[in-house]
């Protein structure tokens, strides 16, 4: 029996066991804000010592700490690194749940939780495909690098970034991630971000002296409208088109009706907004935050251009910028890509098709500095919402995939 044989057969085998390790995961909240992770980094310490492997703890903020593993093979070759953020959205109200958000529920083939498909059952993936390899290190050409970090859902600036700035065996050769793609999509792109900080500045007076004041609200109201028309401005390449349509069925279908649209537009989204001091004032102030995501094709510096341009015909408006990504790539030829693509379909039994991320992870942070990186996971349902869950067969084929993967681009040896 083939290696990649033997391991698919304990992959089944561990069923209950990789549920279960999910569930730990989920059990723990990690909510972002206020980001604290150090109960769940302690599960993976406990974990890992279970296991008899080595790992650190990096915290350059003590709350957000971030958790590093590493295995060597007996030959030289390639590195890559598994990566996975630990932090997720919060739960919110507990009572628009119907199941305890942090009781890792399983029901009808489900496993349900905050953070479950955000990113906890590709964290487990990561974790399961570090173990089956460190089984096998003895044979195998090259490093694995796993990494477990807090603070991608404010930006990374404590996780991944610190990471990629002060440990070098962070810096793979390509990295495999285990963001909700679904099962039928391997994501090699992810659209970028301008998050905007919009402030208007009026003139208060009275609310029956209308023509005595200037009303930054409505001021506000006239700007946000005018930047949305940044959503007709033509972004996508063909060439990226064309790869995105091949899909399109598969995305609209997992992600929403109007997911392969909003993959080659650029979207402009009022996240906050708050100003006025009492109903009858006429406002003298008014702040809003704005998240435009831009396509592939489409650059930060030209948008901006064009938002300064709509500013221009305002008075009373400030813009700050809060975060600037570009959209980025990894071309599909790259190795990480193509074994991603060719072990998904091996295991799912059909085609998979390549796509684009909608949102944005951690791999923007490994793609800017020249690292390839691959995107493949479970199918999210309610992510963000209520009664958040993924379903057991998508945790299970993602395992797989991850694990055949890694086994394929680490070239383990007989």
């Amino acid at each position: 029996m083939s290696t990649r044989e033997e391991i698919l057969r304990r992959i089944d085998a561990e069923e209950t066991e990789i549920v279960n390790l999910c569930r730990g995961l989920v059990q723990i909240p990690s909510e972002n804000p206020p980001g604290d992770t150090r109960e769940i980094v302690k599960f993976l310490v406990s974990l890992f010592e279970r296991k008899g492997l080595d790992h650190q703890v990096y915290a350059p903020r003590n709350h957000m700490p971030n958790f590093v593993a590493r295995i060597q093979g007996q030959e030289k070759g390639k590195r890559l690194v598994l990566n996975g953020h630990i932090d997720t959205y919060p739960a919110g109200e507990r009572s628009a749940w119907n199941r305890d958000p942090f009781g890792g529920d399983v029901e009808d083939g489900k496993i349900f939780g905050r953070g479950v498909s955000d990113m906890k059952a590709g964290d487990t993936a990561s974790i399961m495909t570090f173990f089956y390899l460190a089984e096998n290190r003895s044979r195998m050409k090259g490093e694995l690098t796993l990494t477990l970090v807090s603070d991608e859902e404010t930006g990374g600036e404590w996780g991944i970034c610190w990471l990629l700035d002060h440990i070098r065996e962070v810096h793979g050769d390509a990295v495999l991630n285990g963001e909700p793609s679904a099962c039928d999509l391997v994501n090699f792109a992810e659209k970028g971000q301008i998050w905007l900080e919009v402030v208007s500045r009026g003139k208060a007076a009275h609310g029956a002296y209308t023509h005595m004041g200037f009303n930054a609200i409505r001021n506000l109201y006239h700007f946000l409208s005018d930047l949305e028309r940044l959503e007709n401005l033509q972004a996508t390449p063909d060439e990226i088109s064309r790869i995105l349509r091949q899909g399109c069925e598969v995305v609209d279908e997992t992600k929403g009706p109007g997911a392969t649209e909003t993959l080659e537009r650029i979207t402009v989204n009022v996240g906050t907004i708050s100003g006025g001091l009492k109903l009858n004032l006429v406002a003298d102030h008014c702040r809003a935050e704005v998240d435009i995501r831009p396509p592939q094709g489409a650059k930060t510096a030209d948008l901006l251009k064009e938002i300064e341009a709509i500013r221009a015909q305002y008075r009373g408006i400030e813009i700050k910028v809060l975060h600037l990504k570009e959209p980025n790539y990894t071309p599909l030829n790259q190795e990480v890509i193509q074994l991603t693509l060719r072990n998904a379909e091996a295991v799912r039994g059909h085609r998979v098709f390549p796509s684009s991320g909608i949102g944005a992870t951690d791999c923007r942070h490994f793609r800017i500095r020249g690292i390839p990186c691959s995107v493949y996971g479970p199918r999210s349902y309610q992510m963000g919402a209520p009664d958040e869950y993924i379903t057991v067969k998508d945790l299970i084929d993602t395992v797989k995939v991850h694990t055949l993967t890694a086994l394929d681009y680490l070239g383990l040896f007989s």
